[in-house]
């Protein structure tokens, strides 16, 4: 009997080794993992501050980034367009990096961006036109062209509208340039859009 008691003591005590050992090593490579140094989001490695999931304040106004898409002409980056439900944003990389709080808007607009448009009263120059590629980030939903125009046009008050669209269907944005003092990012980035 004293036999088969330590023969049970034994496997027992294997066994308790091995789930041991087996938990030691799944927090090891746990633990590793979480050092590891994430890879570089499309939007950082292209210089933008700004993240998916961010959180951004400006003239009282908050909103909380949820979808975009990057804009490139050939290798270089050209803008990134970064929705929230209440806003929009296009964005310049740096050098030179711009910020633009916008609203959606319609207006009649052809295939090709024409030299003037006019929305609200005000009267509109186009100040840019370029052929882009359009790609989605994250987990956005993809945009309806693989490539298309952007455009910028500008008022004399300072305000701008941002066209994007190929193929009979455009997207509009009507607002202002930020003025970096009254822009604030509050960060939370892609770790926001997993809760």
């Amino acid at each position: 009997m004293s036999l088969l008691l330590a023969t049970f003591a034994a496997l027992g005590g294997l066994t308790a080794a091995g789930l041991a050992w087996r938990g030691w090593r799944g927090r090891r490579r746990k633990n590793d993992a979480a050092g590891a140094v994430p890879a570089a989001s499309r939007l950082a490695a292209a210089g933008f501050e700004l993240e998916l999931g961010d959180v951004v304040s400006s003239g009282g106004s908050e909103a909380w980034i949820e979808h975009g898409w990057i804009l490139c002409e050939g290798d270089e980056t050209v803008a990134a367009v970064l929705r929230a439900s209440e806003v929009t944003l296009v964005v310049t990389p740096p050098p030179g990096s711009r910020v633009f709080w916008l609203q959606a808007i319609d207006i009649d607009h052809p295939d090709d961006p024409p030299a003037t448009v006019a929305h609200d009263g005000a009267r509109y120059e186009r100040a840019s036109r370029v052929p882009v590629r359009v790609e989605a980030l994250g987990t956005s939903p993809d945009p309806p062209w693989r490539s298309a125009i952007l455009a910028e046009y500008r008022a004399l008050d300072g305000a701008t509208i941002w066209t994007l669209g190929a193929a009979g269907l455009v997207s509009a944005w009507a607002g202002r340039r930020v003025d970096p003092g009254d822009f604030e990012r509050w960060g939370g980035g892609s770790a926001t859009l997993e809760q």
